[in-house]
């Protein structure tokens, strides 16, 4: 099936690592009048879990170079490995955990697999079809000029929890791109130097190309101090908008 994810993937496992032993049987916390038995930290030794498999493309070509990355309990942010000959992949000494598992190379990208729970001495294998993904586009203006911001940087947060990220930047006419989108919603970061920051901002597959004017930033400084005309260190200075409300913790020079 395209962009279908196959093979040994095996959910509906849930492991609280923290109450197993090496051999994965329950560590006792004592029956009532004995005292509990004290577990070493090399006891509970988490271990580690292993990936591999293959990548294809949408004609079902084996694919090198794609991108197989994860992220979850066991590491944040996403770390990757990207697939070799005939599209093989091979990924060792992974942490336990609960991830989100994505693959992708340019336009090309497979549905996230969410909840791949590794175990300590799991051993994963699988293969996935890529198909073309949808494209990310847009413009970002200044809000009083209307002129394109060079080189503004966008943030790409795919999933629920948005655990996988990708970045772009905007060229000299303000104009962003990113191919090989999967889902139907994304949310969108944008950040440029002397700009207030805006997002998230969603963009589905049935919306038109996103335009995003972002305002000048500006800053304040200032002296906090007492009755007395002392200063006052660690003071709370709170910013009121219009529009919104604003906290921030500054510390006072």
């Amino acid at each position: 099936m395209a962009g279908a994810i196959t093979g040994l993937l095996v959910l509906g496992t849930f492991v609280i690592p923290s109450t197993y032993g090496p051999k994965r049987e329950p560590v006792s916390a004592g029956r009532e009048g004995t005292e509990p038995r004290i577990v070493s930290s090399k006891e509970l030794d988490l271990g580690s879990a292993t990936l591999s498999g293959r990548v294809y493309d949408e004609r079902g070509a084996p694919l090198e170079g794609a991108t197989v990355s994860l992220a979850g309990s066991g590491f944040w942010p996403a770390r990757s490995v990207r697939s070799g000959v005939a599209g093989r992949f091979h990924w060792t000494k992974i942490p336990a955990g609960i991830y989100e598992l994505r693959v992708s190379k340019g336009p090309l990208v497979a549905p996230a697999l969410d909840g791949l729970i590794l175990d300590p001495g799991a051993k994963r294998a699988f293969g996935v079809q890529l198909v073309p993904g949808w494209t990310v586009a847009g413009r970002v203006l200044d809000l009083q000029t209307g002129r394109p911001i060079v080189d503004a940087e966008i943030t790409v947060a795919s999933g629920v929890l948005g655990l996988h990220t990708r970045r772009t930047r905007s060229d000299g006419r303000g104009r962003f791109e990113l191919a090989g989108v999967f889902g139907n919603e994304q949310s969108l970061y944008f950040e440029a130097d002397g700009y207030v920051t805006a997002g998230p901002l969603r963009q589905g597959t049935s919306d038109p190309e996103m335009t995003v004017r972002l305002g000048r930033a500006s800053t304040m400084q200032g002296r906090v101090v007492d009755e007395r005309g002392m200063p006052v260190e660690a003071a709370l200075v709170r910013a009121f908008g219009e529009r919104e409300l604003r906290a921030a913790t500054l510390g006072s020079t």
